[in-house]
């Protein structure tokens, strides 16, 4: 057995992992397609531009743009099944995923809502593939008020 072959094989653990930053480029433009975003957003192409070639500088307001293009619960249910597909492939068998829940609250959704749709993606993949996936809520750096409503929002308040 080679090293690689062994270091593939074996178990592993993903501890920082960022939602936004996991998922996979082709499926948020289909999800993206499906939510009427190329026909309601003027500036989409400029947005798949900077997907392709990000600016770092730039990677907050990347990353609030696209945030917006996930709409549906099925589209967070579906971004988290394929991150654990992702992750199993990897041999990766449990994973800590860092989300920032005030990214998505203009998007009509409660929070409720979105923790609903991100844990029946996670239930799915450790169903199917035996990957666990765990929570850690975040706040936007560039936002502090965003770090009040994750608190308000993990604790029922």
């Amino acid at each position: 057995m080679t090293i690689e072959r062994f270091v593939r094989g074996m178990p592993k653990v993903e501890v920082n992992l960022q939602f936004e930053g996991a998922i996979q480029h082709e499926t948020l433009i289909v999800i993206a397609e499906q939510n009427d975003v190329p026909l309601k957003n003027k500036r989409y192409k400029h947005w798949l531009k900077q997907l392709e070639q990000v600016d770092y500088a730039n990677l907050h307001e990347l990353i609030k743009e696209v945030s917006k293009w996930i709409q549906q619960p099925e589209d967070f249910t579906r971004i988290v099944y394929e991150i654990g597909v992702s992750l199993a492939k990897q041999n990766v068998q449990y994973a800590e995923i860092g989300f920032a829940p005030s990214l998505y609250a203009d998007n009509g959704l409660t929070f409720e809502q979105l923790l609903t749709a991100l844990n029946d993606g996670r239930e799915r993949v450790q169903r199917a593939w035996n990957v666990q996936l765990r929570w850690i809520l975040n706040g936007v750096r560039e936002e502090p008020q965003s770090i009040d409503d994750v608190i308000k929002w993990s604790s029922g308040s």
